[in-house]
C-alpha cells in the first residue's frame, strides 16, 4: 500500500507539473500579445499625435511637446538668442516681440516641469543646427526635484524659504482666531515650502486647486498631444502626413501667448528678507548645470541667468544661492523679482495669469522690453544677420501673429 501511495503522488506530482508549465505557457502567450498590443498601440498613438499636431503654428496654448523643439524649424544658424527653462520661460519670453523691437532672432525651450538633465540634453540638441550668441537660462529649473536624494538638499537648508502671503488684513483677522501661530495654521513644512505661513481660506484652496489643474491639462496636453487635437479629423491634409520639419513650427517661437489675468495679492512680501540663508541646488542639478555651462562653451554662447517674477516659486533664499552660482561661474543674471522696478510698469494686479504663478501677455511684454536692454547692453547684441529672404520670413511671421495669435 505504502509503495501504490507513493506511485499516486508521483503522478500527482507530475500532473501538477504538467498543468503549471501548460498555464504558465498560456498566461505568457497572453502576457506577450499585450505587450505586443501595447506596443503597436504606443507606435499607432505616438504617429497620430504628430499627423493631428497642428502644422499652421496657430496653436494658442502651445501645449505640445513639438513646441519645445521649434529651433528645429528654424533655418540652421539662424538663431542668435535662445531661452531655455520650465512655464516660467514659455510664458515669459516673446520671441516674435524681440524681433520686432530690436530685429533679433530668437526662439523659446520650454517644458513643463522641465528638469536639468532635460534641459541639459535639448540644448545638445539645439546646437546642431543652431549657433546662438547668448543662452538666457530661466533658474527656476535649478530647483525641480525628482531624484529622491535630492531632497536632502532641500533639508539641508537652516530653514524652509519665507512664502510671506498674509497682507496686513489677513494677518490682523488671522490674529484675532488663532492662537496657534497668527496665520491659522499650525507649523508644518513639506519639502521646500512653509505651510504655516499660508491662510487656508477658501480663496488660497480654489486657487491651489486651479493651478493643479492646469499644470496636470498642461503636463497631459504636451506628453499626449491627440488628446488635445483628436478633433481636428476634418481639417486633416495631406501635408499633416508629409512634411515632418512643420510639426515644429509655431509662430510664437515657443512662447504661450495667453490674456489671462489672475491678480497675485502678496507682491510686497512673497520674497521674505534679503539676509535670509542660500536655499542649497541639490548637487544633482548641479552636475547637469555644470554641464550646460561646458556645453555653451564649446560652442561659442554665452550662457546667462534671469529669474522672472514668480510670486509663487522665487524668494530670497533662492536668489541669494543664485546669486552665488553666477559668481562662482563669472555668468550674467538678472532677478526681476528682486529688481522688479526695471520691469516698467509691472503690476501684480494685472500681469499675471494665474495668481502669481506665471506671468500672461501684459506681464510678459513688459519683462522682454527690459530683458531686451541687457541683450543690447550687456552681450552688445545688434541686428540678426540674415538673409533678406529670411528677414522677410520673419516679418510675415511676426504678421501671423498679430493677425492670427493676438485676435
Amino acid at each position: 500500500q505504502f509503495g501504490t501511495r507513493r506511485y499516486d503522488l508521483r503522478r500527482v506530482l507530475i500532473i501538477m507539473k504538467t498543468q503549471t508549465k501548460a498555464l504558465v505557457k498560456k498566461n505568457l502567450k497572453g502576457l506577450l500579445k499585450f505587450v505586443a498590443f501595447l506596443g503597436i498601440f504606443v507606435l499607432i498613438f505616438t504617429q497620430l499625435s504628430i499627423v493631428f499636431d497642428p502644422k499652421d503654428g496657430k496653436d494658442k496654448t502651445g501645449l505640445s511637446r513639438n513646441v519645445s523643439y521649434s529651433y528645429r524649424a528654424e533655418d540652421a544658424n539662424v538663431l542668435d538668442v535662445v531661452f531655455i527653462g520650465n512655464s516660467n520661460a514659455y510664458r515669459a519670453f516673446n520671441p516674435i516681440q524681440l524681433w520686432e523691437d530690436k530685429q533679433i532672432t530668437s526662439c523659446v525651450i520650454g517644458k513643463p516641469m522641465m528638469t536639468m538633465s532635460s534641459a541639459y540634453s535639448t540644448l545638445e540638441d539645439m546646437f546642431k543646427t543652431q549657433k546662438p550668441k547668448v543662452v538666457v537660462f530661466e533658474t527656476n529649473c535649478l530647483y525641480l526635484y525628482l531624484d529622491t536624494n535630492d531632497f536632502s538638499a532641500q533639508k539641508a537648508s537652516s530653514s524652509s524659504p519665507s512664502v510671506a502671503v498674509d497682507s496686513q488684513q489677513d494677518k490682523q483677522e488671522s490674529d484675532d482666531t488663532s492662537s496657534d501661530n497668527g496665520h491659522g495654521a499650525t507649523q508644518e513644512q513639506i519639502g521646500d515650502f512653509d505651510f504655516s505661513a499660508v491662510k487656508y481660506d477658501s480663496k488660497f484652496i480654489k486657487n491651489s486647486v486651479s493651478f493643479l489643474n492646469d499644470a496636470l491639462l498642461s503636463k497631459v496636453a504636451y506628453v499626449a498631444p491627440l488628446m488635445k487635437y483628436h478633433d481636428r479629423w476634418e481639417h486633416l491634409s495631406i501635408n499633416d502626413f508629409k512634411d515632418a520639419k512643420k510639426r515644429f513650427y509655431y509662430i510664437t517661437k515657443g512662447f504661450l501667448y495667453s490674456k489671462t489675468v489672475k491678480p497675485f495679492e502678496y507682491g510686497d512680501t512673497y520674497m521674505g528678507n534679503k539676509d535670509d540663508a542660500p536655499q542649497k541646488i541639490s548637487a544633482s542639478n548641479m552636475k547637469y548645470f555644470d554641464k550646460i555651462v561646458s556645453l555653451c562653451n564649446k560652442n561659442g554662447a554665452k550662457l546667462a541667468l534671469i529669474s522672472v517674477p514668480s510670486g509663487t516659486n522665487w524668494n530670497y533664499k533662492r536668489h541669494n544661492e543664485v546669486t552665488v552660482v553666477a559668481k562662482q561661474y563669472g555668468l550674467h543674471y538678472v532677478d526681476y523679482n528682486v529688481n522688479l522696478s526695471e520691469v516698467k510698469g509691472f503690476n501684480w494686479a494685472t500681469d499675471t495669469k494665474d495668481h502669481g504663478d506665471h506671468l500672461n501677455t501684459y506681464g510678459a511684454t513688459k519683462v522682454m522690453r527690459a530683458y531686451e536692454n541687457v541683450l543690447e547692453n550687456e552681450f552688445k547684441l545688434g541686428k540678426s544677420d540674415i538673409t533678406p529672404t529670411q528677414v522677410k520670413n520673419w516679418n510675415e511671421n511676426a504678421n501671423k501673429f498679430h493677425s492670427d495669435i493676438e485676435s
